[in-house]
């Protein structure tokens, strides 16, 4: 025996096909296994509808889930268009057995306190050396008496300005030049004479004229 979860693909907003695969479904595993029923036996345990993916999902106890997909497609007829069989899930890894605790070691005994060195005498403090005495202070230098501040030596006398040149009278404007005269007109050719036509002979003036 083993359980199986199989899907079942139907269109779940027609009403036919609803009702159809409801009615297929509640009617297992008596009436379509018998007489196999005794010698394989069926549960249907649960029942999902899924009408926004438009799928059954029915979890089974049986022994061959083959056999069972094709009955169940044979009686749908068309109302179910597919069947799944899901694989069943792998089974749980066993709990690996705790091991034993190592017993603890015991504690190392403590080693014995080394005596403690005997103190060395401290060394008796040199005697502070005297003082020396301070140097007399040198007596100080006399200042030099300051020197006579020189005499301002006299300003000179300023120098005379020189009288300004008189400005010079402007020169007269030149004259603009006049324009230069217009070049002579060249006497344009005579035109050529006028061809004449060749004489032709005629007997009287009328002739000559045309008439």
């Amino acid at each position: 025996m083993q359980v199986t979860v199989m899907v079942l693909k139907v269109d779940l907003q027609c009403w036919r096909c609803y009702k159809k695969v409801k009615k297929v479904l509640c009617k297992f595993p008596r009436e379509f296994l018998f007489p196999d029923f005794y010698a394989c036996p069926l549960e249907i345990r649960d029942q999902i509808y899924d009408e926004k993916a438009n799928t059954v999902t029915i979890t089974v106890v049986c022994c061959n889930p083959e056999k069972l997909r094709d009955k169940i497609c044979c009686k749908g007829a068309g109302s179910i268009k597919s069947i799944e069989i899901k694989p069943p899930p792998p089974p749980p890894k066993p709990k690996e057995p705790k091991k034993p605790k190592e017993p603890e070691k015991p504690k190392e005994p403590e080693k014995p306190k080394e005596p403690e060195k005997p103190k060395v005498p401290e060394k008796p403090k040199e005697p502070e050396k005297p003082k020396e005495p301070e140097k007399p202070k040198q007596p100080e230098k006399p200042k030099e008496p300051e020197k006579p501040k020189e005499p301002e030596k006299p300003k000179q006398p300023e120098k005379p300005k020189e009288p300004e040149k008189p400005k010079e009278p402007e020169k007269p404007k030149e004259p603009p030049p006049k324009p230069p005269a217009p070049a002579p007109k060249v006497p344009e050719p005579c035109p050529p004479p006028p061809m004449a036509y060749p004489p032709i002979g005629c007997c009287c003036t009328e002739c000559y004229h045309g008439v």
